[in-house]
């Protein structure tokens, strides 16, 4: 095993998206994002095991994506109706702003003309709504992963928080620094949060599982999967890359993975057990 130490979380980036099959729970094929901006945080990567069918229905449709929480909010209401009464009924602007959490004047003039633009809902009338298709998430399965060399508590609260919208979230650290955290193993479980640790070598090693989450809102789910299907359709994998006290903190050992685009619209990034990179040694 190389004697190797990561300096930034950065460096652990594009070793922990080769376990993302494990920490997503899934053996679907799975794709990769980093710092999609989620409506509680922004977690380092968010793993996605598309919905075909529904990624098909919304392209060929021309169904764009709806990436403010309001608008989801608003369309995820709309949806409901759309479903109980067959396709046939509609709802006010105060019935929506019931769940969407703005004013029904705003709704009027700003959300509900801005999702007919996108091609979702149609207006029949006078404060009268209608959604053009049942919302089906283009999102079969959905993780959060938190990345950090050394400081677990701060880990943990962040991806608590970006974890309300998430199937999956864990909390993945330097596995020289796991120990520390262990000892509080029953605040990752309490919290539905998984824990693991990248070793030198780029396995990883998982010492609480993440459950598939209870508490989970579907605005703060959708709007993160709404998101990220954007990226997906400029052919990105990155929401955007921050300044941390004034630097940007990029991989000191590889090329960032943050840098690469997928194509567009891309093909599924498979992931395998089988393909787990080894590190440079320091002396590298």
């Amino acid at each position: 095993m190389p004697n190797f130490a990561f300096r930034y979380e950065a460096d652990m980036y594009a070793y922990v998206a080769q376990h993302a099959w494990r920490l997503a729970s899934t053996r679907l094929p799975v794709s990769v994002f980093y710092e999609v901006q989620s409506m509680s945080g922004v977690p380092d990567l968010v793993f996605v095991a598309f919905n075909e069918r529904a990624l098909n229905e919304r392209l060929t449709n021309g169904l764009a994506p709806v990436v403010d929480a309001a608008d989801v909010a608003a369309l995820l209401s709309l949806s409901q109706e759309f479903h109980r009464s067959s396709g046939h009924g509609h709802l006010s602007p105060a019935d929506i702003a019931v769940t969407a959490g703005v004013s029904p004047g705003y709704l009027s003039s700003v959300i509900l003309p801005r999702l007919q633009g996108l091609g979702h809902i149609e207006r029949r009338g006078r404060g009268k709504w209608r959604a053009l298709h049942r919302f089906t998430s283009v999102a079969s399965q959905l993780a959060t992963v938190e990345v950090k060399v050394r400081d677990w508590k701060s880990a943990l609260g962040q991806a608590r928080r970006h974890g309300a919208g998430a199937d999956h979230a864990w909390v993945v650290l330097s596995n020289g620094k796991l120990s520390s955290a262990i000892a509080y193993k029953h605040l990752f479980e309490n919290s539905e949060v998984g824990l693991a640790g990248l070793v030198s070598d780029g396995s990883l090693n998982i010492e609480s599982h993440a459950p598939r989450r209870g508490r989970i809102s579907s605005i703060h789910r959708e709007t993160l999967v709404e998101r990220v299907f954007n990226l997906y359709l400029q052919g990105s994998n990155t929401g955007g890359v921050y300044p941390v006290f004034g630097r940007f903190l990029t991989s000191s050992i590889d090329a960032d993975a943050r840098q690469g685009c997928v194509s567009a619209p891309p093909a599924p990034l498979v992931l395998s057990h089988r393909r787990t990179p080894a590190l440079p040694s320091q002396s590298a």
